[in-house]
């Protein structure tokens, strides 16, 4: 941009939201870790629910029922995780957060806004987009995790997020051969 910054007239960007974004801090220790990734499964469960009951989707079958009932499994695995651990709900933790972003690090509120008036395409490549960014994150928490049964349950996830990526990966070349 010739100018620079201070050329800038106060446009903005209006790609669908950052999915990469990771403006939170890393978690100290595996419950932390895992009160997060319940946090970030919860809303990503939000999204894809909303986009399930979405009367502008009816094209998209069942995958994001199927998505949104893979993030309960998701939130389910991590509160057996945490209690198997430390004896206690995971909601010791969650409770405390207040944390309104999905998987891929986006907020929830503004990828809603931004799925509203696109093409099914649209939202299928934002949301290979998070479930991307969601299988790169659970890759780096079995980095990070000091334990076994932790890096067991992110493992479990990452594979789980990996076939979010084919389902949603197949459905977009059968959109786009159409």
């Amino acid at each position: 941009m010739e100018g620079g910054i201070t050329a800038w007239e106060g446009s903005r960007a209006t790609g669908p939201p950052e999915a990469a974004t990771d403006y939170f801090t890393t978690a100290e220790d595996s419950g932390e870790m895992a009160a997060l990734a319940w946090s970030l499964e919860h809303n990503t469960r939000k999204l894809y629910t909303a986009l399930n009951e979405s009367e502008a989707l009816t094209d998209s079958g069942d995958i994001f029922f199927k998505l949104a009932s893979a993030e309960d499994h998701h939130k389910q695995a991590l509160e057996e995780f945490y209690y198997n651990r430390y004896g206690k709900p995971l909601s010791v933790l969650t409770d405390q957060m207040d944390l309104k972003i999905l998987e891929g690090g986006a907020s929830l509120a503004e990828t809603l806004a931004w799925v509203d008036g696109r093409s099914f395409p649209e939202i299928l490549h934002m949301a290979l987009a998070l479930e991307a960014n969601a299988y790169d994150r659970y890759l780096q928490m079995i980095s990070a995790a000091e334990d076994e049964d932790a890096k067991d349950i992110f493992r479990m996830i990452a594979r789980e997020e990996k076939a979010h990526l084919r389902s949603l990966g197949d459905l977009l070349d059968s959109k786009e051969a159409e």
